[in-house]
């Protein structure tokens, strides 16, 4: 444990300026002080340039990347990972916020990456704004220790983890080709590379899930991925989840709402079972 070691976070944003002001604000309120945020503005036309170069004046640990039209957030995280000089790396998607002591509560277990691969957190699902935040959920995975066959099931670790900012640049960065799951697909990779993570299980990251909000990973654009990452991994994936994701894709190939009720059905009776 070294609590002088430089943090490295990224969050990659393109048109939510209200939103990225929450994120940015518990970056850099954080009770750890040694931090580099990088913030990759992804070519938004609503201000965002002049909040984050003003706020850059204030605060020196702000580091923008400005891109003059659009690429993508998979390919604005890349630039912020190669960018960062931090020992440590994590990230933070620009709609979400962390809790006051999550770089410190992770530098504080970071002697276990030297026998894990990256270490999270559990999750807190909400909508709204402050000072009503409306808690959904809280995500909490049973396994504490994430090998690849837990991650064969599902995504256990969510969409964001804590590890050695060079582990993720030996890996090459996310994976562009992925229009969905880049996450997903650097977990395997992390953990086939570098062996299992761990789940410290507290809670110190909250998801915005609020109704007019669009996320890759509750919208359309998920199932568009889901065939190049079958593809990428389905060798690493256990036989029920082939057949989830394989189902998934026929499913809304069909106009007929039946076919989904059926196949929701199936889902959910495995999640219960806790085969996935």
């Amino acid at each position: 444990m070294d609590f002088e070691s430089l943090v490295s976070v990224y969050i990659p944003t393109h048109n939510r300026c209200d939103l990225l002001k929450r994120a940015v604000n518990s970056v850099l309120d954080q009770s750890y002080n040694n931090i580099e945020l990088i913030v990759v503005n992804d070519g938004s036309s609503d201000g965002t340039q002049q909040y984050l170069e003003d706020l850059a004046k204030i605060d020196s640990r702000l580091k923008i990347v400005n891109l003059p039209t659009p690429k993508g957030a998979c390919f604005a995280r890349n630039l912020a990972v190669f960018e960062a000089r931090g020992q440590f790396i994590t990230g933070l998607d620009d709609d979400d916020f962390f809790t006051k002591d999550r770089i410190k509560s992770f530098v504080k277990h970071s002697n276990q990456l030297e026998q894990f691969s990256f270490i999270s957190s559990a999750t807190i699902f909400f909508h709204g704004y402050e000072p009503n935040l409306n808690i959904i959920s809280k995500a909490f995975n049973k396994q504490v220790v994430i090998t690849l066959k837990e991650l064969s099931k599902f995504n256990a670790i969510g969409n964001q983890i804590f590890t050695y900012t060079e582990r993720v640049k030996k890996l090459g960065g996310f994976d562009v080709r992925l229009s969905a799951w880049q996450d997903y697909d650097m977990w395997l990779r992390l953990v086939e590379k570098y062996g299992p993570g761990k789940n410290l299980l507290f809670e110190t990251y909250y998801m915005d899930l609020s109704p007019d909000r669009v996320r890759i990973s509750t919208s359309k654009k998920k199932l568009s991925g889901i065939k190049d990452f079958l593809n990428l991994h389905s060798e690493k994936l256990s036989l029920i989840t082939l057949n989830k994701f394989r189902a998934l894709l026929y499913v809304n190939k069909m106009e007929d709402f039946r076919f989904n009720f059926v196949f929701i059905f199936y889902f959910l009776v495995y999640r219960l079972k806790g085969f996935l």
